[in-house]
């Protein structure tokens, strides 16, 4: 016997153990604010970390056994703190060496994370460069139609280990967010 619809969502329903319809246009068990990587964050954990996990406040950096963000966005020996990661957001205290590129896709569309090589360190310009490559040929090929639009690109403070940087394509009802972990190796 099919479950009551409790809920419209795109051209379904959604009702039983998964009344609640997601900005992907699907169903969820508990209330979905934004897809964060195979789950969906929502209620008391709205906010999407670096981690894909939901958190209860804004998360822009993993830090020890919480996550950074909003009023507090830096990590400072296992606690947050108030400040900037600097101009645009792009984080100016890197190490030198080599980073590993770790990339997830979330959203109506999901790809698994997967590494995505890596970038030696040579200079701030060089390296931010690089970055903001790879999101520019992402969101060509998502957002060069149209009815797309992209949205900025936004970064996380580094921690002595890694940032990230992500930034969001919406086409029509459809949206995704590439998320760029750049790790120190």
């Amino acid at each position: 016997m099919a479950q009551p619809c409790k809920t419209t969502c795109g051209t379904g329903c959604c009702g039983g153990d998964y009344p609640n319809c997601g900005p992907d246009l699907r169903c969820w068990t508990k209330p979905c604010e934004s897809v964060c990587g195979d789950t969906c964050c929502g209620g008391r954990y709205p906010n999407c970390g670096p981690d894909l996990r939901c958190w209860t406040r804004p998360c822009e950096t993993l830090c020890g056994d919480t996550c950074c963000g909003g009023d507090a966005p830096l990590c400072d020996g296992g606690s947050c703190r108030p400040g900037t990661s600097g101009g645009d957001g792009f984080p100016t205290n890197l190490l030198p060496g080599n980073y590993e590129l770790i990339i997830c896709i979330s959203g109506t569309i999901a790809l698994p994370c997967q590494g995505a090589g890596m970038i030696p360190f040579q200079s701030l310009a060089q390296f931010k460069a690089a970055i903001t490559s790879a999101f520019d040929q992402w969101l060509a090929a998502t957002a060069g139609t149209p009815d797309c639009t992209r949205g900025a690109a936004t970064y996380s403070g580094f921690d002595g280990s890694e940032f990230s940087a992500t930034a969001t394509a919406t086409c029509g009802e459809a949206t995704a967010t590439l998320r760029i972990t750049v790790r120190h190796l």
